[in-house]
């Protein structure tokens, strides 16, 4: 048996699609002549679509309902063509290595399926991962740990022995409270904006330095 499973989040640690999620609200307000908050591009990185919805519907004052406010949101993401999307440097070798080596991987992320299917279709994703966890698989979204306890028992391990690729502050959040082990990605924040981590990488580029770190730890 394998000594421990990775975990990984999609948005900003799979796939740069983190300005693209931005670019999508950014747009669609200026469609709607709406304005967002002043630190939206910084605070709405790796929030739920459905929770932004929501606190632009309380900023709007009602001119739309949340519900309205994220389907426009989603047309505006999903006009993107996703085959287009870049990886995260290393990644897609660094998967491809650990599900060689019989590592179990999952996916937890706070996107919808709708919104990473064509990534993971264009990409041939699916076939590296056990189990995928979307904002459809969980009642609390992150920062709550609901959807890392999911990933971790899927992969039948407990928490202590997975590693949690992250690379948002309610992501981070969210593997620390599933009490798993969290590896931040530099693609979004520094180190010390993500929390306490059990280690920090820009990329996925060295992949015998990455290994070398998670068998310290585990």
């Amino acid at each position: 048996m394998p000594e421990y499973g990775l975990i990984f989040d999609f948005d900003g640690t799979i796939c740069l699609s983190e300005t693209v999620h931005m670019d999508a609200w950014v747009v669609m307000a200026a469609k709607l002549s709406l304005p967002l908050p002043h630190d939206f591009l910084e605070s709405g990185v790796g929030v739920a679509d459905a929770k932004i919805a929501i606190e632009l519907e309380k900023m709007w004052k009602q001119a739309l309902p949340a519900n309205e406010i994220l389907r426009l949101k989603c047309v505006e993401f999903r006009r993107r063509d996703a085959a287009k999307f870049p990886l995260v440097k290393g990644v897609l070798e660094f998967i491809q290595t650990a599900h060689g080596i019989g590592i179990p991987l999952a996916l937890a992320t706070s996107s919808s399926m709708d919104d990473i299917g064509p990534v993971l279709n264009a990409r041939k994703l699916h076939q590296y991962f056990s189990s995928i966890f979307t904002i459809e698989s969980v009642t609390n979204p992150k920062p709550d740990p609901e959807i890392y306890l999911k990933a971790t028992a899927s992969l039948g391990m407990q928490p202590h022995k997975t590693f949690v690729f992250e690379d948002s502050i309610p992501g981070t959040t969210s593997a620390r409270s599933a009490c798993c082990n969290v590896i931040g990605i530099g693609t979004a924040f520094k180190a010390e904006q993500l929390g306490p981590l059990h280690g920090y990488i820009v990329d996925f580029d060295d992949q015998e330095l990455i290994f070398n770190q998670l068998l310290k730890i585990v």
